[in-house]
C-alpha cells in the first residue's frame, strides 16, 4: 500500500474509534466554548460600552478568540489514544505491515482537525445568531475553519510529544488546563488597551495571540491580509519546531 493509502485507512480508523468515544475529542469542544459564550458575554457585554473599546459589540469582540479556542480543547485526546496503541502492541503491529511512523502521525493530526469540525460549525453559528460579524457570510467560516485547522495541528503538537516522551497516559490529561493561561494571557477577551504593561508583553509572546489576531481580521474591521499570513506562519512554524523533538522521541519508542 502506498503512504497515502496507509495514512487514509488509519486517518477512518481514528476516526471511528473517536466517534465511539465522542465526550472528550468531540463533545467538550463544542460545551465549553458555548458556556462561555453565554456567561462571560452576559457578564462583561458593558465593557463595550467603555472609551476606548475597539466594537461596539462584546460578543462580536470575543468571538476570534473562543473560536480559535476549540483546537485547545480535548486535544489530549489522540496523544491518550496513542499512549495505549504503543502499550498494546497496535503500533508495532502497524510497523510489520509496512506502516511508518510518519504516516502513524500524518493520520493522528488529521483527526485533531477532523474532530474540531463539529464544534466549529456548532460555535460559529451560534456566535453568528448572536450577531457577530462574519465578513463574507459562508466564506469567512471557511476561512476561520482553516486557521483552525493550522493552529489544531500546532497546539496538539504539543501534547503528542508530551504523550511520547511520558508514555503515561494521565500527562495528556494533566496539560488540558494549560488552555486557560494560554487564553487569559491574550487579548482574546479584553484588549491588550486595557490591561496592564506586564501583560501586554505576554501577550505579544503569546502565539494564540497572533491566532486569534489572524481571525479577528478575517471576522470583521478593516482586512489585513498581513495578520492572517503571521498567525498562519506562526502556527506553522510552532509546528514544524515541534515535530523535531517529536521526530526523534518517536524513533526511540516506536521506530522509523
Amino acid at each position: 500500500m502506498t503512504a497515502l493509502s496507509n495514512t487514509s485507512r488509519l486517518f477512518r480508523r481514528y476516526v471511528v474509534v473517536g466517534l465511539r468515544q465522542p465526550v472528550f475529542g468531540f463533545i467538550f469542544p463544542i460545551v465549553f466554548p458555548v458556556v462561555l459564550v453565554i456567561f462571560v458575554r452576559s457578564m462583561f457585554q458593558r465593557v463595550a460600552d467603555l472609551p476606548g473599546f475597539p466594537l461596539s459589540s462584546y460578543t462580536a469582540y470575543i468571538a476570534p478568540g473562543l473560536i480559535m479556542l476549540i483546537p485547545m480543547l480535548g486535544a489530549g485526546y489522540g496523544a491518550g489514544t496513542l499512549i495505549d496503541e504503543i502499550r498494546s502492541g497496535f503500533t508495532d503491529r502497524l510497523r510489520l505491515y509496512g506502516v511508518s511512523t510518519g504516516q502513524i502521525m500524518a493520520a493522528k493530526i488529521g483527526f485533531e482537525m477532523f474532530r474540531i469540525l463539529p464544534a466549529a460549525v456548532i460555535v460559529i453559528g451560534l456566535l453568528a445568531f448572536l450577531d457577530a460579524p462574519l465578513r463574507a457570510g459562508l466564506l469567512t467560516g471557511v476561512f476561520l475553519v482553516l486557521v483552525m485547522f493550522l493552529w489544531s495541528a500546532a497546539y496538539s503538537s504539543l501534547f503528542y510529544l508530551v504523550a511520547l516522551r511520558t508514555l503515561n497516559p494521565q500527562a495528556p490529561v494533566a496539560m488540558l488546563p494549560l488552555a486557560l493561561p494560554v487564553l487569559f494571557v491574550s487579548q482574546a477577551l479584553m484588549p491588550s488597551v486595557f490591561l496592564s504593561d506586564w501583560l501586554r508583553i505576554s501577550i505579544n509572546a503569546n502565539p494564540f495571540s497572533h491566532i486569534v489576531s489572524a481571525a479577528s481580521t478575517i471576522m470583521y474591521g478593516e482586512f489585513d491580509a498581513m495578520l492572517v499570513v503571521k498567525g498562519s506562519l506562526v502556527a506553522i512554524g510552532m509546528f514544524a519546531l515541534l515535530q523535531i523533538p517529536i521526530h526523534l522521541v518517536i524513533r526511540r519508542k516506536i521506530g522509523k
